[in-house]
Order: structure tokens, then sequence, then C-alpha cells
């Protein structure tokens, strides 16, 4: 994996690759009392030559950790450094990577505070870090739609909130969510086995669905002429780091050859 550390007043320099394996954290770590974590998630594939590897976009996935950080009052990398991290992983994990078609690298990078800080304040010391693991294709159906369960009573987001950044803070709900949807409607989940995401609604009646377990999902019901304000100052809505449109007809000219 790849560590970055530095202060709440410096900036990430250079990092280090290292064998997997735990960090030690204090007891008062930022990222333990009070949450202050991000992380991204991206993929690498192999090429069909078995030439080398690719990455989509992964500049956007810098992007979105920097949004995080400021939100969160953390120090950034710039993309430059995030990239190259990511790199660096791929490369020291490249034996790791499936064949093309048969599953891709996850990447996981991190963000959290790791300084010890007992009152409500940000930490005063960071760790940036990348950890990888090879993975199936998460979707069996593929390119097929894809059956969702829809809960409308817990909230993903609410205005002014933290739903636009990947913060840890927004995902630990989705275990009671589905773990009490998987209660309620046991006999339909067992007996059909096709749901395969659990979709979540933010706190704004005259919008809809937002997100996903899996993936950012932007399904908007609102009156005519009031879409102006669905912005992400809003703090509802999670940048995707790669959209439909985006996908059709660009994959080929933005993605990254390693």
């Amino acid at each position: 994996m790849y560590v970055m550390r530095c202060s709440r007043d410096d900036n990430f320099s250079s990092g280090v690759l290292t064998r997997y394996g735990n960090i030690e954290l204090s007891p008062s770590a930022g990222v333990l009392n009070y949450g202050q974590g991000l992380f991204e998630g991206l993929k690498a594939y192999r090429k069909q030559d078995g030439g080398g590897f690719l990455l989509f976009r992964p500049e956007e996935n810098a992007r979105r950790m920097q949004m995080g950080a400021e939100r969160m009052c953390m120090p950034s990398l710039s993309v430059e450094q995030f990239i190259h991290a990511v790199k660096e992983t791929v490369l020291a994990n490249k034996r790791w990577v499936p064949p093309q078609g048969k599953g891709s690298l996850y990447i996981r990078p991190l963000l959290i505070g790791i300084g010890p800080v007992l009152g409500l304040a940000p930490a005063p010391d960071y760790m940036f870090l990348i950890y990888a693991a090879p993975v199936g294709t998460y979707f069996k159906e593929g390119l097929a739609p894809i059956d969702l369960v829809i809960d409308d009573k817990i909230h993903r987001a609410t205005p002014g909130g933290t739903g636009d950044v990947k913060t840890i803070t927004n995902y630990a709900p989705v275990h009671f969510i589905v773990s009490h949807l998987i209660f309620s409607f046991s006999s339909i989940m067992r007996s059909q086995s096709r749901f395969v995401t659990v979709a979540r609604f933010c706190a704004v009646p005259e919008e809809s669905v937002r997100h996903g377990s899996v993936c950012v999902h932007r399904i908007i019901r609102a009156r005519s002429g009031d879409l102006g304000r669905l912005d992400r100052d809003a703090g509802l809505w999670l940048a995707a780091a790669s959209r439909v449109e985006e996908l059709i007809g660009l994959a080929s000219s933005r993605s990254r050859v390693l």
C-alpha cells in the first residue's frame, strides 16, 4: 500500500510503498472520535493485449477528494500527487490485476485524521493511504438493468450537510437500512435473490433517489423552473467520478494507460 503523512498546517510531499498491514492510531484520533475521514474508489483494468493497465478518469476522484478535504477541514493532495500514488499502487500490485473480462483491481484511497484530538476540532496530523484488492464483476447482470430496493424512511443527505462529499460518516447508516430491509423482505429477498442495491432518498420532498449502496443515482422530481437550486452547495448529491453520459464515447480518450 502507498502511505503519505502531513500535519494540519503543512502539505503532503512524498509517500512510500509498504507492505499491506495494520496501521496504528491513537484512541483519540480525529477519524475515530469525530469521523474526520474521506475515501475514494476506482479500478485498474488490464489491457486486452496484456501490455499495461487502464485507469478511467482518476483525476475526477482526485478532485472529489480535494472538495471533500476542504469541507472536512483536512489538507489535500494535488491531482498529480493523487494520480502518482494510484499508479504506484497499481504497478506494485500488478500481478493481482485479473485478466480482461474477469474483473479488475479495486483501488481504495483513504484520507484520515490520525492525530489525537479530544476537543471538537480538526486533527493535528493526517494520513493518506491507498490499498488494493482484486475483484470480480460487481453486477452479474453486466449492462442489463438492475433491481433496486427503495427505502424512503432514512435519509442519506440533508440540506447543508455532507452528502456532496465522500466522507466515511455518510455510509455507516447503510448497514441499518440493509439489515432492516432484509429482515422486512426476507422471504422475497431469499426466494428471488435479485435485489442488488438499496436506493436511498435525501430529505427534500421535491427530489427523489440520490444514492444507491454501490452507485450514485440522480433521479429528480421538481417543479418546472425549480431545477436551478439543485446544486452542490446544497450538500445533497455526490458528484460521480464516472457518469454514464461521459462513459459513452469517452472511455478510450479519457482513460490513462500505465
